[in-house]
């Protein structure tokens, strides 16, 4: 009962994360409805939106695509494996081959701190809701949470059999869930500090 339970809270976290997107969506749906009102012209029977809009705007709808960066960060002595804006933009978060996480201001490139906790590769990474938290996965078969504001290492997991190879943090909880080449998904609460569910090979 146990297991059915943790499964429906992991269950009803991702629909709240596909729930906002689709009202982030709607919303921007919306905001062209609105703006199509104001151009010339019926919307022909059939015709989507999008194209609708292309078709008879006055001004176009174009894109900028850079000539060159804004600037380049030499981030890591190795490969660098991920990297990850928070949900605010205010900062951007690397890690890679040298075993470090490091943390950057993206609007100029500069380093805000380092974290240097695991042994090896650090593969994956993702921030809470609230940006305040990292998670991160390494080649030493541990994930760990970071504190931003004390930049230092919150808690430390092991439990994976192998490399953690993809981790997610749930939205509006303290839970994370990864993914490893042992070929196994686990739900962690990092503020129980305990696994709430392991998804082996083959179960349904």
């Amino acid at each position: 009962m146990k297991l059915i339970s943790s499964l429906k809270s992991a269950k009803e976290e991702v629909a709240d994360k596909m729930n906002e997107a689709t009202e982030i969506y709607n919303k921007a749906l919306g905001i062209m409805e609105a703006t199509s009102k104001q151009v010339t012209g019926p919307k022909k029977s059939g015709e989507k939106l999008d194209e609708y809009m292309l078709n008879t705007l006055s001004v176009p709808l174009t894109a900028t695509v850079p000539e060159k960066p804004k600037f380049k960060i030499a981030a890591h002595n190795q490969e660098a494996l991920a990297v990850k804006y928070d949900n605010f933009g205010n900062s951007l978060a690397t890690c890679g081959g040298d075993n470090l996480l490091k943390v950057w201001d993206p609007s100029t490139g500069k380093e805000i701190c380092r974290f240097k906790d695991f042994t090896k590769p650090v593969t994956c990474l993702d921030y809470n809701l609230d940006g305040n938290l990292i998670c991160a996965g390494s080649v030493d078969k541990t994930i760990r949470v970071f504190d931003l504001k004390a930049q230092r290492s919150k808690h430390c997991f092991t439990g994976h059999g192998d490399t953690i190879n993809s981790i997610s943090a749930l939205l509006r909880s303290a839970r994370i869930v990864s993914g490893a080449s042992d070929r196994t998904i686990k739900l962690w609460d990092y503020e129980k500090m305990q696994i709430l569910t392991t998804v082996l090979p083959n179960n349904s």
